[in-house]
């Protein structure tokens, strides 16, 4: 097959299905100024390699790469526009070079892929310029399967090697994803099913021990608002029927997959489904976990673990030596905690020259509670004073911040480096009065019973005070790492 040109055959026989037209990449680096009313073309790349070629008649009138906004750019009477918008606005026209003539059926011509066609369809010149590549379809076509194809579009690849590429790529996700099968089958137990999550376009894949679920667009907005899906459906069948089973994200090949996959949100969307599923399945117990030998047993002791009382309790405040901005968030609520029944003792301001000397005030606490108003700097440094004095080593860590991003990392921190238990920490920005609320209710359910199961009453809290969250347990190398994170956001977000 030539690389610049591929045979077209073109069959006219009555009840001839015709197949489907080849989706067109615009090569990064390219550009084209076009007259008023007149024509040009850029240099383009098929990315269906057994589909057929456009023509003129083809109207590549979508694109289909995420995030495309600036990738390229359409000058037009003093405006800039993305190529969506002058698509949309009839300032241009994006179609094949060839044009198909009357033919007898059979007949074989040849069509060209190499560039497409732009068609100025105003009375004033245009300037296209594609400082990255993008892929177009037509109204029928979806995005590719995999973004990795799109960026084969920066690389400056002929036409055959892009090919090539394509075949590879696809080879090493299949190999991929059987080995991730192949994992979640093997390490799954009678009471840890483990599974994955695949983005696409338009439907979403959990890979389990023993079957594939899918949900659609439909399906995923429900859950995203916190709606069961109805008791027929794969999901909750088979949440239900494992109920007495903790689920756990299987996420060893997240980084892998999201370098393949479509939208390279895969990941995001696995993070996105752990919490999702917390709410609209309060009474499962899920949980997402980097896996190792020790994940099992994290999951078991994670679900058996208890507190008795406030008095396991313990919650630490960066003293004014630390600089942290917490808002006095601790100080305006201890006189309610301490109604509450958490003895003054266990509300404790840390100073930078007394935080070694007084990390005995951690010894007999199950739970450290760390709370501040906003993760920055200086935080930060206030978390790794309290690690280095060993006032996380296995405990369950709640802290309470802000700034997200900073968060997880510093939750992860705390479990990596200070050997947490687990980190509580929040999904997002959380106001003052919900971190109040939080405290308030949290003291008073561990003084409603003895032996509280900590997930369980957890769960309780949170959504008190109309929050959600999941657990993550992360068991990493080092014997004496053990850590659990559990994530929340405002419900409803």
């Amino acid at each position: 097959m030539l690389c610049r040109t591929l045979l077209l055959v073109i069959l006219f026989a009555s009840g001839t299905v015709t197949a489907a037209i080849q989706r067109m990449g615009l090569v990064a680096g390219s550009s084209a100024t076009i007259a008023a009313r007149g024509s040009g073309s850029l240099p383009s790349r098929c990315m269906d390699e057994h589909d057929e070629p456009p023509s003129t008649d083809t109207n590549y009138s979508a694109v289909l790469t995420p995030d495309a906004r600036n990738s390229v750019v359409v000058d037009h009477a003093g405006r800039q526009l993305t190529l969506q918008q002058a698509i949309k606005d009839k300032v241009l026209k994006i179609t094949g070079v060839t044009q198909i003539p009357d033919v007898a059926p059979g007949m074989e011509i040849e069509a060209e892929i190499s560039r497409l066609r732009i068609v100025n369809l105003t009375d004033k010149p245009i300037r296209v310029r594609v400082d990255q590549g993008v892929v177009l379809g037509t109204a029928a076509h979806n995005p590719l399967s995999h973004k990795g194809f799109e960026r084969l579009l920066d690389e400056g690849l002929e036409q055959e090697d892009l090919w090539r590429r394509q075949m590879e790529m696809q080879r090493q996700l299949s190999e991929l994803d059987q080995t991730e099968r192949g994992d979640i089958r093997r390490l799954s137990t009678d009471r840890m099913r483990l599974f994955a999550v695949t983005k696409s376009a338009d439907t979403m894949e959990i890979t389990l021990p023993d079957t594939t679920v899918r949900l659609n667009q439909a399906d995923w907005g429900a859950i995203k608002d916190g709606k069961r899906l109805s008791e027929g459906h794969p999901l909750s069948r088979e949440l239900a029927q494992h109920r007495g089973s903790h689920f756990v994200l299987y996420t060893n090949h997240a980084d892998l997959k999201s370098l393949s996959t479509k939208f390279a949100d895969s990941k995001q969307a696995a993070e996105q489904l752990v919490l999702s599923l917390q709410k609209s399945y309060p009474e499962v117990k899920i949980y997402r976990d980097p896996y190792s030998d020790r994940t099992e047993k994290a999951a078991k002791d994670l679900t058996a673990a208890t507190l008795r009382s406030p008095e396991e309790l313990l919650v630490v405040i960066a003293g004014d030596s630390f600089g942290v901005t917490d808002w006095k968030i601790i100080q305006n609520m201890q006189e309610a905690l301490v109604g509450g029944g958490l003895k003054g003792g266990n509300i404790r301001v840390v100073e930078q020259a007394t935080i070694k000397q007084n990390a005995g005030l951690a010894e007999g606490k199950k739970a450290i509670v760390v709370i501040t108003g906003h993760m920055d700097a200086k935080l930060r440094q206030f978390v790794k004073a309290l690690g280095e004095a060993g006032y996380f080593k296995d405990k369950f860590v709640i802290l309470n911040a802000c700034n997200e991003g900073a968060t997880v990392d510093v939750a992860s921190e705390i479990c990596r480096e200070y050997g947490a238990v687990g980190t509580f920490y929040y999904d997002g920005k959380i106001s003052a009065f919900s971190v109040d609320s939080l405290m308030e209710n949290l003291v008073k359910n561990l003084k409603a019973g003895a032996n509280t199961n900590l997930v369980d009453m957890l769960r309780r809290t949170v959504q008190s005070v109309k929050l959600n969250g999941a657990w993550t347990i992360s068991m990493l190398d080092r014997a004496t790492d053990r850590c659990g994170l559990y994530l929340y956001r405002a419900a409803g977000a």
